[in-house]
């Protein structure tokens, strides 16, 4: 998905956005409802190839529709509820997918199908964009601040792929309950981000302050998952850590948008998912070279990052005093 989003920047200075979302879609359809049919694993793994594909040629329109055709808070509101509907996608998929591999393993393929009438609401109500990028607009001359609003992004998946991959441990380990306590606190985790996503412009009008916050909550989270010694400590966790990445992940797209121009927002767009994705993908080999190369614990590990969240609210909080405070008394 990392390389298709890349090219999806590159690609809407040849075509409009309509075409691509439509052959993002069919290619979504095709790999995701083909793999269902494979009789080798090779053919399975090529169908996947066929859907990651489709997958970064669409995901990067989430977000760059919604810059080109909102503005202010309009557009901030359709950037949560966007995050929102992605995580409502992946709880009701993974809820219908697991429902029809109680029937048979070729069955779950069939969820795929819901691309098909996407396909056609694309094709009747979504109007024809014109090809904004007619220069010849390349990664090098995006502004500086797209790469580390990707680079943020890439962080943020990091961390939440690192605690959904390693919960079950910290559960067990620290004997607060079984496979079943891991499953209801990930659920929890992800009504959450959900919620977040749906209340991010009411949370953003709240404090000026809102990314250095969220990073003293979710630096909160990170220090209490790593020492919660009951499961209620625990569950409070994990509710402070969904909430200031559901509330993050938004904030970093709502900058993005802010700092581009619209003939660049769908390639800055495509760069920042490309690195979000890469997160998701790097986050176990991360966190395999701290548990092993450096001998730090789940625990240590989880702590390490929740100083460094500490660290960089630290930093946003004095760069915002020096900009609006300081500059002001000069």
């Amino acid at each position: 998905m990392v390389l298709p989003a890349l090219a999806t920047g590159l690609l809407t200075r040849l075509l409009n956005a309509k075409t691509l979302i439509i052959s993002g879609l069919t290619l979504f359809l095709i790999g995701g409802i083909g793999a269902g049919y494979t009789q080798t694993i090779s053919h399975l793994l090529l169908f996947r190839a066929i859907l990651g594909i489709g997958t970064g040629l669409i995901l990067p329109f989430t977000t760059g529709l919604i810059s080109q055709c909102y503005k202010n808070h309009e557009k901030e509101k359709m950037l949560g509820y966007s995050f929102a509907a992605n995580n409502i996608g992946a709880i009701m998929g993974n809820l219908f997918a697991g429902l029809l591999a109680t029937i048979s393993w070729r069955a779950m393929f069939s969820i795929y199908w819901v691309a098909l009438p996407v396909i056609v609401l694309v094709i009747f109500f979504l109007r024809d964009l014109p090809i904004l990028n007619k220069k010849r607009l390349t990664i090098k001359r995006l502004p500086p601040q797209v790469y580390y609003h990707a680079i943020s992004a890439f962080s943020v998946m990091v961390i939440l792929f690192i605690i959904i991959t390693n919960l079950s441990f910290i559960v067990e380990q620290s004997n607060l309950g079984s496979t079943k306590t891991t499953g209801i606190l990930l659920s929890a985790n992800a009504l959450t981000m959900l919620s977040a996503g749906i209340l991010f412009t009411k949370t953003k009008k709240l404090v000026s302050l809102f990314n250095p916050l969220l990073l003293m909550i979710l630096s909160a989270g990170l220090w209490l998952l790593a020492h919660a010694s009951t499961l209620p400590l625990l569950s409070i966790a994990i509710v402070l850590i969904g909430f200031s990445l559901g509330s993050l992940f938004p904030s970093i797209l709502n900058k993005l948008t802010l700092c581009t121009t619209k003939s660049h927002s769908i390639i800055a767009i495509s760069v920042v998912m490309a690195l979000a994705w890469l997160g998701q993908f790097c986050a176990p080999i991360i966190f395999e070279f701290i548990y092993q190369y450096l001998s730090l614990s789940v625990e240590s590990t989880v702590t390490a990052f929740a100083y460094g969240c500490l660290l960089l609210f630290a930093n946003k909080l004095l760069l915002y005093f020096y900009h609006n405070i300081w500059a002001s008394m000069r």
